[in-house]
């Protein structure tokens, strides 16, 4: 049986995330306010949710 071996996805070699050259930007303090704000207003109606059904 000549044929060859081909690797799984698990063999493939990935690039390391430090390798990449551009910089991440950090965040306006604005934005992270109207995030911090969403994230809330999610919990708020996920612990609704959740209190309804138990």
């Amino acid at each position: 049986m000549g044929g060859r071996a081909v690797p799984s996805s698990s063999a493939r070699v990935r690039e390391p995330a430090a390798s990449n050259p551009r910089p991440i930007s950090r965040p306006s303090s604005s934005s992270r306010a109207r995030e911090l704000k969403c994230a809330m207003e999610f919990l708020e109606v996920f612990r609704d949710i959740c209190g309804a059904k138990g």
